[in-house]
């Protein structure tokens, strides 16, 4: 039995990175069980990114979905999330 995935990136860039990670001999023996679709936002906030992900799984059935934004970008939208721990 075959499973699926969908990976969504941020951007372009971040989809090429996300397809180049799964192409990985190691990432393929860990799943190959999987089967893997490919997606990515045009950038903005998490909101939209989250959006646009969304979005893209209407109507499909997926066993995974996994939808990568960047911490820095997390970090300058949602400043008061954040603490520091001593």
């Amino acid at each position: 039995m075959k499973y699926s995935c969908l990976v969504f990136g941020e951007g372009k860039k971040d989809k090429k990175f996300l397809i180049a990670l799964i192409d990985l001999d190691k990432f393929k023996y860990h799943t190959k069980n999987w089967f893997f679709n490919y997606d990515n936002a045009s950038g903005g906030t998490p909101e939209t990114i989250l959006e646009q992900c969304r979005k893209s799984i209407y109507n499909r059935n997926y066993d995974l979905i996994m939808c990568f934004i960047d911490l820095d970008k997390l970090k300058h939208d949602f400043p008061n999330n954040w603490s520091v721990k001593q």
